[in-house]
């Protein structure tokens, strides 16, 4: 199979696996936070064994490198987080185009962070985007289901696109695996608290639990490009 063919093929499941992502919202009845817990410390383990097996060694080159990481971590989880709640306030496909803002975002923090001149093609088709999700908003009502989850969509698109534009900036020689790894790790462990203190009892919900397994375990032996964009 050619490069390009490749890379398209890991390009349409990395976005198949991102768009399943948004069943876990309706399908485990668990809150956003639990969701993201629980899912990160299973991505964590396996992406840990993952990067060990292929690169036998999972440090990171420097002290900077892991406060950075810490900082991708910090916004991967305030991503997950409102990404999940959007779509338990509003539903699945309000979510998941609100959260397709985050290239609105993308043109205008992109040339500013690589010095470079802002396309005036790619601020047209950012403005389409935004028309396109104000009108999923039925009126402006911040008590409103549909309002809310546009809200937090459009907060998760925006985390999400800070936080992929300092991966590049920062990790661009370093593997898709090996990143995403501490990320995952660094949001399970912002969640842990939360998971400990939660009134929700797991067991109930062990069907969904499962659920979180079977889209988790697939990201272990998928290439770096579906990694990198499936989580």
């Amino acid at each position: 199979m050619s490069s390009a063919k490749s890379a398209l093929l890991s390009l349409h499941l990395g976005a198949f696996l991102m768009g399943a992502t948004g069943l876990f919202s309706k399908i485990i009845d668990l809150p956003a936070w639990d969701i993201t817990g629980y899912r990160t410390w299973i991505a964590a383990l396996i992406l840990f064994a993952w990067v060990w097996w292929r690169e036998r060694n999972v440090a990171l080159r420097s002290a900077r490198d892991y406060g950075r990481m810490l900082i991708l971590g910090v916004l991967l989880a305030l991503h997950w987080v409102t990404f999940f709640y959007s779509m338990q306030v509003a539903n699945i496909a309000v979510g998941m185009i609100s959260l397709y803002a985050y290239p609105v975002v993308t043109v205008f923090l992109e040339p500013w962070l690589k010095r470079t001149k802002l396309d005036w093609r790619d601020v047209v088709s950012g403005f389409l985007v935004l028309f396109g999700i104000y009108w999923l908003v039925p009126e402006f009502n911040i008590d409103n289901n549909m309002t809310q989850g546009v809200m937090w969509g459009v907060i998760s698109a925006v985390t999400f696109a800070v936080r992929n534009l300092l991966l590049s900036h920062w990790f661009s020689n370093q593997t898709a695996a090996r990143s995403m790894s501490y990320q995952v790790l660094i949001v399970a462990l912002l969640m842990t608290p939360i998971l400990v203190l939660s009134p929700i009892n797991l067991l109930a919900t062990i069907g969904g639990c499962w659920c979180v397994w079977g889209f988790s375990l697939p990201l272990s032996p998928t290439p770096c490009s579906v990694i990198r964009c499936a989580i």
